[in-house]
């Protein structure tokens, strides 16, 4: 009867009790019993073993990398202990190594650590409980936990606890007894371009498809160097294809029995080629286009930003050479590639340059910095017309260009 009154207008927001919505968790996705993944391992023929939060402790304590899949997956956007890929955060080449071996995407991108709450304040500027790894904060003791800390000295934390994170909390617990390290670096479970796992044979898939050293199935264990990867890999993945288009098809037959199947084939390709030009390409096509009405306008630029990033767009987008550029100020000193060419040619300058009335806009060239600049050039007070080519969902230029052989540098 509410519901009916409201639609009809009988109702004020006030006739509705408030009442506040406790969540202790994220974990509300379809738990797989051990049995079920027992009978997965099986019918694959995977070699396994039983083991314990102790164990895998101390195999990540000796500097391997473990696929982590327990109960329900999270809602939400961050994997929380759950669907996770798991490493030492004590060791600083740890984050090039999972960038590298596992992600497969950029070397810069940061991990988020996973911390027992009664020692978050210990390592991080935390006054309560992150849950949700949706709190940024200072790294208190960098040199404890490198491979976790931000270039810009922060981490987006996960506090556990033992009410909450059950088995995960335990493998902290365990951790933090065997290196006096409450802290273990935690990301999501997927490789780059790829869903986070949902299922048993997800996770498996996943696992086989990357570097990881070993992968925990609730309480079982499986190492990677005791599976035909490759073999194994194709077999599931073919397995599970079949399964989807099995379930797709009946789906269609049951509840959309006009469905067109070829109609929309075409326009799953097409949108597909649209997202992929948007996540690799606009940022080459906008700043082509900026650079044109920069040079037919007469304006002079001032580059914030990278030297190999610079460097690299002075190489690639067409006539970047002939702006007129005022200088580059070198955000952070460093740069996004180990080895690219920094030899872009022009003049260093400082912060405080970027407000001369010589300047009529500015550049943020660098894709690992972008939103560090655009926010300090925002809390610097300079009002300046800002030109950044990357959004949240595009690549880096360098990586989508340095594929191909007549762009490739360094």
């Amino acid at each position: 009867r509410g519901c009916n009154d409201a639609v009809q207008g009988k109702l004020e927001l006030g006739d509705f009790e408030r009442r506040p919505l406790n969540f202790r968790h994220a974990y509300t996705g379809i738990s797989y019993s051990s049995e079920r993944v027992r009978e997965m391992l099986e019918k694959f023929g995977i070699p396994h073993k039983k083991t314990s939060p102790k164990e895998v402790a101390r195999i990540i304590a000796d500097g391997n990398i473990i696929g982590w899949f327990q109960g329900g997956s999270e809602y939400g956007p961050r994997a929380l202990g759950h669907r996770s890929i798991l490493a030492d955060a004590r060791r600083a080449e740890m984050t090039d190594i999972v960038n590298s071996r596992v992600k497969h995407r950029e070397g810069f991108r940061p991990f988020a650590p996973a911390v027992l709450l009664q020692h978050a304040a210990e390592y991080f500027e935390l006054d309560g409980p992150s849950p949700y790894m949706l709190l940024v904060a200072k790294v208190k003791l960098p040199e404890k936990v490198p491979a976790i800390t931000h270039v810009d000295g922060t981490a987006r934390v996960q506090t556990l606890t033992r009410e909450d994170n059950g088995v995960f909390y335990e493998l902290v617990e365990a951790f933090n007894e065997i290196t006096g390290v409450p802290v273990i670096l935690n990301t999501s479970f997927n490789d780059a371009g790829e869903p986070i796992v949902e299922t048993p044979e997800d996770a498996m898939i996943s696992f086989l498809r990357t570097d990881m050293d070993y992968l925990v199935l609730e309480d079982y264990i499986v190492d990677a160097k005791a599976v035909d990867k490759k073999t194994v890999a194709a077999t599931m993945a073919a397995d599970r294809d079949a399964l989807i288009k099995e379930r797709y098809e009946r789906c269609i037959a049951k509840h959309f029995p006009g469905y067109d199947t070829e109609e929309c084939a075409r326009f799953i390709e097409e949108q597909n080629r649209i997202a992929e030009w948007h996540v690799r390409y606009s940022p080459k096509f906008t700043l082509e286009n900026k650079v044109a009405a920069w040079l037919r306008e007469g304006k002079r630029i001032m580059i914030a930003g990278t030297d190999d990033h610079t460097a690299f767009l002075k190489r690639h987008i067409n006539r970047f050479w002939e702006l007129d550029v005022a200088g580059i100020v070198t955000y952070q000193n460093s740069t996004e590639h180990d080895g690219a060419p920094t030899d872009h040619g022009y003049t260093a300058c400082t912060w405080e340059d970027l407000k001369r009335d010589d300047v009529d806009e500015i550049l943020v060239a660098t894709y690992e910095y972008m939103f560090e600049v655009l926010h300090d050039l925002h809390a610097d007070g300079i009002d300046k017309p800002v030109h950044a080519a990357y959004d949240s969902s595009s690549r880096n230029l360098y990586e989508t260009l340095n594929a191909f052989p007549a762009y490739k540098v360094g």
